[in-house]
């Protein structure tokens, strides 16, 4: 982990998702004291807080300096990196320890933070919570922000309890800004964006700042576009689907605001591939081989590898290199 430094982001907390108020004070007395603009009084929150020291508001302190507020933010995405439920799960590449070397591979890469989506178990038990925290214990040194995935809850499937990754990390939807750039997370893993956090979303949205977005489940107006790293972007018609490999409900709401503010990327994994997408002027990726099995289903896009991606976002735009548990490197054709 790194010494604290320095506060220099600013969260916010959807009504939708069951955030407390009782840190918003705190940080707004925090960016005073700093001379950072501070968010208006309420919904400026981060959450109920937690003692955990992989709390946001632990991983926050550790984010660098960066003296330039246009300053070009390197950062590495990673995907799912819970095991396997069950023992067919697991028999799948990459097996074991797949996200331990992954973790300790993208430390190396310099990033600010690393952004995971979401799965960082096999199923939310406490037993499960422990091991994850020795892990990162051991290997992780830089700040870790992980959006909450259906399989972070006792029950995978609808809606489900997630005390238990809220105790660790936080709840509710946040954001914070870094450089140049604003970052939003997102918890769709009840499979749906509420009207309330839709309503979160376009005011986190409204600024003049890159904006990366990053949730779980991917929605279904993308199902039919993704394609592999090099090759052209699908085109398909708009079609809304039930599947639990896709979200419906405000997907199509999500999709006129992602348009609407020109966000610059959207993140998701649960899908254990590596694809991307370009729809209404935005690019989206999966980017879900964090070290969990690479099973191969029905309707699965893109390419089956364990992989991270570095990301670089700044004032000439974002670049974005792949690199695989195998030694390769890959790109996205550009935008």
């Amino acid at each position: 982990m790194l010494k604290p430094l320095l506060v220099l982001a600013l969260l916010a907390s959807s009504p939708g998702s069951g955030a407390g108020l009782g840190a918003g004070s705190q940080l707004r007395e925090i960016a005073a004291g700093l001379g950072v603009d501070s968010p208006p009084a309420p919904p400026a929150t981060v959450g109920k807080p937690t003692s955990s020291p992989w709390s946001r508001e632990a991983q926050l302190r550790g984010l660098p300096r960066l003296a330039d507020p246009d300053a070009t933010v390197r950062f590495v995405v990673l995907g799912d990196i819970e095991p396997g439920r069950f023992w067919f799960t697991r028999a799948f590449p990459p097996k074991k320890n797949a996200f331990e070397r992954q973790l300790a591979a993208l430390q190396r890469e310099e990033p600010a933070f690393v952004l995971q989506l979401g799965d960082t178990v096999s199923r939310g038990t406490d037993a499960n919570f422990a091991e994850l925290e020795e892990k990162l214990e051991r290997v992780a040194y830089r700040p870790f922000f992980p959006v909450v995935g259906n399989h972070d809850r006792p029950r995978t499937h609808g809606h489900s309890d997630k005390s238990l990754f809220n105790g660790m990390f936080g709840d509710g939807d946040f954001h914070f800004d870094l450089g140049g750039c604003r970052f939003i997370l997102m918890d769709n893993s009840n499979w749906e964006l509420t009207s309330a956090q839709l309503a979160w979303l376009e005011r986190a949205l409204d600024t003049p700042r890159r904006k990366i977005v990053a949730m779980h489940i991917p929605p279904s107006y993308l199902r039919g576009r993704f394609a592999k790293p090099k090759r052209e972007p699908k085109e398909a018609s708009l079609k809304v689907k039930e599947s639990v490999g896709w979200f419906t409900e405000g997907a199509i709401e999500l999709a006129a605001l992602m348009t609407r503010y020109r966000v610059d990327r959207v993140y998701f994994g649960h899908l254990h591939t590596l694809a991307y997408a370009d729809y209404g002027g935005v690019r989206y990726v999966i980017s879900g081989g964090g070290g969990s099995p690479l099973y191969r289903a029905p309707g699965i896009p893109g390419t089956k590898t364990s992989h991270y991606i570095v990301v670089e976002a700044g004032p000439a735009g974002i670049t974005e290199r792949i690199e695989t548990m195998r030694g390769k490197s890959l790109t996205f054709l550009k935008p």
